[in-house]
């Protein structure tokens, strides 16, 4: 996982993070006055929609962030038994959104959404358009998206394990929100449909790669596009 953050980088987002310097053609300050305040990275905890009961997700934003220039986002989702702090740590996405100035949310699953918080990427109910966890991944992005000033052709959801293939399910049910999809040790779209069945897909893999393919077509509907991926996985 410590190479994920650097691996993750096969994304167009590389490309278009990287600008130009944004102090590189600022004056001097004047000597009678204070050298200006260095703003700082901000890592900070918010609930979607501010309710109470509501989704968390952590948000990392750059130093270099000033909202007069729309930066890339970063929806990244966190494996089995991990939480946003845990990802950041364990994946340094943190330092590479630094280094290139693009932002990076963090939703949370909790133990109560499931036992080993992991995403519920197996279950019908999670796996549409609408309605459960891809919801309110997109909600969280768009969320984002209105409070800074985020490039909309520059938004990109990525995650490991159970996040992995959270990730496709979302990238699948919102391919007009997402210009492209990063999965680690992920599993399929719609490659289960009950707990049975993703213990067989993660043991054996899916028997019918056609119909998943037909799945994914289906979900995206009318928006249907190719939507980039870049899928790592071991044997």
């Amino acid at each position: 996982m410590n190479r994920f953050a650097s691996l993750l980088m096969s994304l167009p987002l590389a490309a278009c993070a990287a600008g130009a310097d944004p102090a590189a053609d600022l004056a001097p300050a004047p000597s009678s006055g204070p050298a200006p305040a260095a703003r700082e990275a901000s890592f900070t905890w918010h609930v979607l929609g501010g309710q109470a009961d509501g989704r968390r997700y952590r948000l990392f934003v750059p130093a270099s962030y000033d909202g007069a220039r729309p930066a890339p986002l970063l929806v990244m989702l966190h494996g089995c038994t991990q939480d946003p702090d845990d990802f950041a740590r364990g994946t340094r996405m943190n330092e590479v959104a630094g280094e290139h100035g693009f932002l990076v949310a963090y939703p949370e699953q909790t133990a109560a959404g499931n036992p080993q918080k992991c995403w519920s990427w197996y279950d019908p109910a999670h796996q549409a358009r609408g309605a459960g966890e891809p919801d309110e991944i997109a909600r969280a992005a768009r969320e984002v998206m209105a409070s800074h000033g985020v490039d909309p052709a520059r938004v990109y959801v990525a995650g490991v394990s159970a996040g992995g293939a959270m990730a496709l399910n979302v990238a699948a049910a919102y391919p007009e929100l997402f210009a492209a999809a990063g999965s680690h040790s992920g599993i399929a779209y719609r490659a289960a449909a009950g707990v049975q069945q993703a213990l067989g897909a993660m043991q054996r893999g899916a028997a019918d790669t056609a119909a998943l393919g037909a799945a994914v077509a289906a979900a995206m509907g009318g928006r249907a596009r190719p939507v980039p991926v870049v899928v790592f996985h071991g044997g």
